[in-house]
């Protein structure tokens, strides 16, 4: 009996002598979520430069109740006093495309891209469209 008693009291010892190194778990977890890193893509708007005075040769456009100047085929909004350098609003149509503008094709669709706006061809109608950025 007093043996058995030893035994068991030497396994308790052993099992409570050991139990630092049998807990792996946190150090697991800490390796492994080290090992994957979270990456969390946000998409980031560039500032557009507010400017207080027009190019001398803009123009003036009303489109769906706003008010717009374009200049050397750059857009303006006005903005607290000051002009801010905006996209040209989807579904604007123009006659000839701005300057600069490169063809691009987008799952067989030609697209024509101007900074970031694209503009697409209306045939039947003669003219272009400022159309969403085609995902592709």
């Amino acid at each position: 009996m007093i043996k058995r008693f030893k035994w068991v009291e030497i396994g308790v010892l052993v099992l409570l002598g050991l139990s630092p190194l049998v807990q792996a778990s946190p150090k697991h977890e800490q390796q492994h979520r080290d090992k994957h890193s979270v990456v969390k893509v946000v998409k980031v708007e560039r500032k557009s430069p507010r400017i207080s005075h027009l190019p001398v040769r803009h123009q003036r456009i009303r489109y769906n109740h706003g008010d717009y100047y374009v200049a050397d085929g750059r857009w303006y909004k006005p903005a607290a006093g000051r002009y801010v350098r905006v996209a040209p609003p989807y579904g604007y149509t123009v006659r000839q495309l701005p300057r600069g503008a490169r063809q691009v094709w987008v799952r067989g669709v030609k697209y024509h891209r101007v900074s970031d706006s694209y503009y697409r061809w209306q045939g039947k109608r003669g003219y272009y469209q400022v159309v969403r950025v085609p995902r592709g």
